[in-house]
C-alpha cells in the first residue's frame, strides 16, 4: 500500500508488516526500506528522529539479495533481472517517474 500511497501512517504499518515478518527476511528488509523512507524514526509523539543517509537504499538492496539468493541461489542472476523488470513495470504502471 505504502508504494502508491506514501503516507505516514502506511510507512509506519509496514514497519509492523516488516517487524512481523523478521526483519532478515526480504519482506521484513522490504517493509522497513519504506518506513526508512521519511518521517521519523521515533514513535509518533515523540521528537522527530529522522532516518539516516541511505538507509532505505539498503534495505532495499539486502530485500532484493535476500529475495534472490533464499531460494535456488545459483538462479540468483536470473532473478535480479526478474526484480529488475518488475520494479520498473511497478514505476510505469504507478507513474512513479515523471
Amino acid at each position: 500500500m505504502w508504494i502508491s500511497q506514501p503516507t505516514d501512517e502506511h510507512r509506519r504499518a509496514a514497519h509492523a508488516a516488516a517487524e512481523a515478518a523478521q526483519f532478515s527476511t526480504p519482506a521484513g528488509c522490504a517493509g522497513l526500506a519504506a518506513f526508512f523512507s521519511g518521517g521519523s524514526l521515533a514513535p509518533p509523539d515523540s521528537p522527530a528522529v529522522p532516518p539516516g543517509e541511505f538507509l532505505t537504499a539498503k534495505a532495499v538492496s539486502g530485500a532484493v539479495i535476500f529475495a534472490a539468493v533464499s531460494n535456488e541461489p545459483a538462479k540468483a542472476p536470473e532473478k535480479f533481472k526478474q526484480f529488475l523488470a518488475q520494479g520498473l513495470d511497478v514505476t510505469v504502471r504507478l507513474k512513479l517517474w515523471r
